[in-house]
C-alpha cells in the first residue's frame, strides 16, 4: 500500500523548484533594497521571507507531507554554497530538523496557524543566518563588502537590542506574508481546483 505521508519524486521536484522560486523572489525584492540596509535592516530583511510566504504557503497545501520544510531549507542552504557560504549547510539543514519538527503531525501543512509558526521560525532562523558570520569569524569578515556594510552588520550583531528587534520583525512580516499567502490560496487555488482542501483533514484551509 502506498504510503501517503512520504515525499514522492514528484513532491520533492515540487517542493525544490516553488522553494529555488521563493529563494529567487526574496533576492529579487531585497536586493534592491540593500542600500537601505544600514536604516532599515530590520525592515528590508523582513522583506525578504515577506514576499515569498505566498509560494511558501501554496507548496505546504499543495504537498501536505512531511518533510516540506527540511526540503525547503536544504534549498537555501545549497543556495549559500553557490554563493561560496558552503559553511552554511550545516545549519541550514539544523534549521530544517528544527521547522520540521514544528510541523511533523499529519496536515499541520494545510493548518493556517502552524504554517505561520513554521514559516516564521523558519524565517527568524533564515535572517539570522544573515548574522552568523561575524559571530563565527568576527566584523571584518564582511569588509570585502564595503567598511559601510561591515560596520552596520557589526552593530546589528552585537546589539541585544537591534538583534531583537531584527528577529521579531522577520516572524511578525513572515505571519503577514502568510495570511496574505491564505487569501491567494483561497481565492485562486482552493476556488480553482489546482488545490483541493479535503473534508477529512481537520486542519484543512
Amino acid at each position: 500500500m502506498k504510503n501517503k505521508t512520504r515525499l514522492t519524486a514528484k513532491d520533492l521536484i515540487l517542493t525544490g523548484v516553488l522553494s529555488i522560486v521563493m529563494r529567487i523572489i526574496g533576492l529579487i525584492v531585497g536586493l534592491p533594497l540593500m542600500p537601505l540596509m544600514a536604516v532599515a535592516f530590520p525592515l528590508v530583511t523582513g522583506v525578504f521571507v515577506l514576499i515569498p510566504a505566498p509560494v511558501y504557503l501554496i507548496m505546504a497545501n499543495k504537498v501536505n507531507k512531511r518533510g516540506v520544510m527540511f526540503v525547503l531549507c536544504t534549498v537555501f542552504g545549497l543556495t549559500y554554497l553557490l554563493m561560496g557560504f558552503a559553511y552554511m549547510i550545516p545549519y541550514m539543514l539544523v534549521a530544517g530538523v528544527i521547522c520540521e519538527a514544528i510541523m511533523w503531525k499529519q496536515n499541520s501543512y494545510r493548518n493556517i496557524l502552524k504554517n505561520i509558526i513554521g514559516y516564521s521560525v523558519f524565517s527568524v532562523l533564515f535572517i539570522f543566518a544573515a548574522l552568523l558570520p561575524i559571530y563565527l569569524f568576527g566584523a571584518e569578515y564582511m569588509i570585502e563588502y564595503g567598511e559601510e556594510m561591515m560596520l552596520m552588520y557589526e552593530r546589528i550583531a552585537y546589539s541585544p537590542l537591534w538583534t531583537t528587534v531584527t528577529l521579531l520583525t522577520g516572524a511578525v512580516m513572515a505571519a503577514i506574508g502568510c495570511l496574505l499567502g491564505q487569501i491567494i490560496l483561497k481565492k485562486h487555488f482552493i476556488k480553482s481546483g489546482i488545490i483541493s482542501a479535503h473534508p477529512r483533514d481537520k486542519a484543512a484551509v
